[in-house]
């Protein structure tokens, strides 16, 4: 087996999926352990999300919005971001909807097939 340093004197002996998870979570936990503030490390990650106002607002069409007050911009990203997630929640349902009536065609060929026997 062949060693391989992974930085900071750390040495790994294996490199099974296995054992390149646990590493990770080792690494992961030391990282939160060296973390004082939380909010702070992960501040990049949720304004780049679309749970954030920002995000939505960022993507507004900048000529329609080009003389929008702070207050017009909030309202628009706002509204920006219930749209998105009541879509996501619409083809949520509909995929859910697609896979029981699915579950049911396969169920009912069964029958025929089981009672064609």
């Amino acid at each position: 087996m062949a060693t391989r340093s992974l930085g900071k004197g750390f040495v790994a002996m294996s490199t099974t999926k296995s054992d390149r998870r646990k590493i990770g979570r080792i690494g992961a936990l030391k990282g939160w352990a060296n973390t004082v503030d939380r909010t702070e490390r992960t501040h990049t990650a949720r304004a780049a999300s679309p749970s954030c106002v920002e995000w939505h607002i960022a993507r507004l069409d900048q000529d329609k919005f080009a003389d929008a007050t702070p207050k017009q911009l909030r309202q628009a990203g706002e509204a920006a971001k219930a749209a998105y997630f009541a879509d996501l929640a619409y083809k949520s349902a509909k995929v859910r909807r697609q896979a029981r009536e699915d579950r049911r065609t396969v169920e009912a060929f069964l029958d025929v097939a089981a009672a064609t026997k």
